[in-house]
Parts: structure tokens; sequence; C-alpha cells
């Protein structure tokens, strides 16, 4: 029943997607990039409130470590504070995992999508890249932005990060360019979100509180 569910919701539209994009660019890369701004489009709303979500956890985020540190003999007390204070600014903690596990049902998909695309014989993506085979250099650049990306003076969030990059820029430079190339539009994306949100709020503009 959940495999029927997926099929429909998941592999079946993005495969016959690229399947009928294809046909009609003869460029699986291009077919690719409107599939990533369509995804994109679709999960920009759930984005822009995780985006909000984490900024106002910066916003009280020496709140909490005061909490943490006044309550730290006293857990439940502690919990109970740190839960007050999200209450009263409307945070919700588990929002901004929403879109990461909207997105694993979806890259699952593309990922079956691509991978049986790239057993066929493709043109080369602008003429230089076999999306075939494995790509070093869009492996690295997708990682790249997906460092970039993270906005944190905690060196514990960095380290993450850091180890996060590297753990792509290894496993995509083995697999299908095609793969490393749907990482790299989709890091390149959020990446210019997240650069338009953090220049929408220099300027003067205040968080909604939904």
């Amino acid at each position: 029943m959940l495999t029927e569910i997926y099929n429909f919701l998941f592999y079946q539209p993005i495969f016959k997607f690229l399947d009928g994009t294809f046909f009609w660019l003869k460029d699986f890369g291009f077919a690719v990039f409107l599939l990533t701004i369509i995804l994109r489009v679709l999960l920009f709303p759930l984005n822009l409130k995780m985006q909000k979500e984490q900024k106002k956890m910066e916003m009280i985020s020496e709140k909490l470590r005061e909490i943490q540190k006044e309550y730290k003999d006293n857990k439940e007390e502690m919990t109970k504070k740190m839960m007050e204070i999200l209450k009263k600014e409307k945070i919700n903690p588990l929002s901004s995992y929403l879109l990461v596990l909207i997105q694993f049902p979806i890259f699952i998909a593309i990922y079956q999508s691509l991978k049986e695309f790239s057993t066929k014989s493709l043109p080369l993506f602008l003429g230089i890249v076999d999306l075939t085979k494995p790509n070093l250099s869009l492996a690295t650049l997708a990682g790249i932005f997906q460092y970039l990306q993270v906005k944190s003076n905690q060196s514990f969030q960095i380290m993450i990060s850091l180890f996060l990059s590297i753990f792509l820029i290894v496993a995509f430079s083995q697999l299908p360019a095609a793969l490393s190339l749907y990482l790299f539009f989709m890091t390149l994306f959020n990446f210019i979100e997240r650069l338009i949100f953090l220049k929408f709020l220099k300027n003067g503009n205040k968080i909604e509180r939904n």
C-alpha cells in the first residue's frame, strides 16, 4: 500500500516529467534543472517557514543558554522554562525538520529516476558532462554550496556541516553525474534563497509571527 502511494505521488510524476522534458529538450541536464526549479517553487513556502523558525531560534539562543546554565541541576524545570519561551515566541522546534522529511521521498524518487536514465545513452550536458558517469567536479560544487548555507558561530554546527559536505562529495563522486547535477542545482538554489532571506531581514523587515 505504501509502495503504491509512493509510486503514485512521487516516483511516477518525477519520472514522467523527466522523460517528457528530455523528449522535448533533448538535453537531460536541462530536464534536471527544470525539475529542480519546479520542486523549489513547490517547497518554497515550507522552506521560507523553516528559515523564519531558524532565525527566531537564533534570536532566543542566548535566553536558552541562560536557562541551561541556571537550571543545569534541574532538567525538568529547564525543559519547562525552555518550552515556555518557545511557546511565547510561537516557535515549533520540530518545524525545521518538516522540509527534510518531505524532501526525503522526493529525493528517493529522483534518485531512482535518474539512476534509471543513467543506464541509457544520454547526450553530453552542455556538450561537456557525461551524466551517466561519476563527476567529481559537480559533486564538489554541491558539497561546497551545502557548506556555505551554514550561518552559525557555533563550532559544533560548523563541524557537522563540514562533515556532511565532505560526505556528500565522497558519496556523489561515486554516483552517476545526473545525481550530482540535481544535488548541485538544489544546494545552489538553497544558497540563493538563504541570501535573499537574509537580505530581506537586513532591510528591516520583521519576521512574521505565525
